[in-house]
């Protein structure tokens, strides 16, 4: 974060974090560690339950994040800055992993088990041992500036 900081075009922004709150709580470190930055103009969103920050991943959000990532991309919506900013520094090696994700992201569909069943759909990118972390990440983007702006006139409103 100190980067964004650092760069021209975000020295001044507002940083808004959501991680993917899970189990393991790493959401809760996440935001540890975003505190004792002690940056200004930052904001860690808590829609979990219990006001735990980050936003939990559940088939709901996972169908609704693909769909603002779909409706993005069908109206070629989404670009990358040339200055990306990436810790390790490998921003173009990310960049390609990302377009390999999302070449490998897919709706599985399973038939129900009965004729009666509905049939099951799983939004994933891990097959044959790929990863699905960054195109992962991308869409919890969309998630969270959609709740983010949503929430803008109660939960947020100091931010906006």
């Amino acid at each position: 974060m100190m980067m964004l900081r650092k760069h021209p075009v975000t020295a001044n922004a507002i940083i808004v974090v959501c991680p993917e709150s899970n189990l393991g709580f790493e959401a809760c470190h996440i935001e540890r560690f975003v505190r004792e930055c002690a940056l200004n103009d930052v904001v860690v969103m808590h829609e979990d339950v219990h006001n735990r920050p980050g936003i939990r991943t559940t088939h709901d959000t996972k169908e609704i994040m693909h769909g603002l990532l779909r409706d993005c991309l069908a109206n070629d919506g989404l670009r990358t800055s040339r200055d990306l900013v990436a810790s390790d520094g490998k921003a173009e090696t990310h960049l390609k992993e990302l377009e390999t994700q999302m070449g490998s992201y897919a709706i599985i569909v399973e038939p129900g088990s009965t004729s009666f069943a509905k049939a099951r759909r799983t939004y994933s990118g891990k097959s044959g041992g790929s990863q699905d972390d960054l195109i992962i990440s991308l869409q919890l983007c969309f998630l969270a500036r959609s709740v983010f702006w949503q929430h803008s006139d109660q939960k947020y409103q100091q931010w906006v």
